[in-house]
């Protein structure tokens, strides 16, 4: 007998729901530890000290692991855009602390969602998720600036940014963040007076 919970829902869909986010939270353990390649039923299983059946139960090959973890990297993403630029008050100092967090505790899952990417460009499977964090972006930075062509270059900018600071080419601080942040935007405001 299953008991009903609110919106028609039983248990067993919610434990599901549950058990495969903890799954999907172990698999980004991994990537962020290992690396993308390591991601793989036994070594999520081990992570996550379920069974390897548990988690080919949800995730039935490693491709729909890798879009189910790409789906969670990229809802993770937006998730913590909303948050930072509900703490802020403005969009450019959000986008800062995006840049600075590549630096320091975000680091691996930037790593992750890069690894994801350059992934997808081999795999035709994952190419439908592989460009909404940059759609993410390129929305709050086409609300920043009014302009898509501009949000366009300045979006190219961050992401080169994020990528030399993740790999560790670049130190970054907020401070410093923030400084690039305003010479992103100092140089695009000068392309809108041409």
């Amino acid at each position: 007998m299953s008991v009903d919970l609110p919106g028609g829902r039983d248990g067993r869909v919610s434990r599901g729901s549950r058990r495969r986010a903890e799954l999907l939270d172990a698999a980004v353990r991994v990537a962020e530890r290992a690396g993308v390649a390591e991601v793989g039923h036994r070594s999520v299983a081990r992570e996550s000290g379920t069974s390897l059946g548990s988690v080919g139960y949800h995730f039935p090959d490693r491709i729909r692991l890798l879009q189910a973890l790409f789906h969670h990297a990229v809802d993770q993403a937006e998730a913590r855009m909303t948050a930072m630029a509900a703490d802020s008050p403005c969009r450019a100092h959000m986008l800062a602390e995006l840049l600075a967090d590549s630096a320091s505790e975000g680091r691996g899952r930037v790593l992750v969602e890069y690894e994801l990417e350059l992934l997808a460009a081999r795999c035709p499977e994952l190419r439908t998720v592989a460009s909404v964090r940059r759609r993410l972006l390129l929305a709050i930075l086409e609300d920043l600036t009014g302009e898509e062509r501009i949000a366009r270059h300045a979006v190219d900018e961050i992401e080169g940014i994020r990528f030399r600071v993740a790999v560790g080419a670049e130190p970054l601080s907020l401070r410093d963040a923030r400084g690039r942040m305003r010479e992103i935007f100092d140089q695009h405001a000068r392309w809108l007076q041409r």
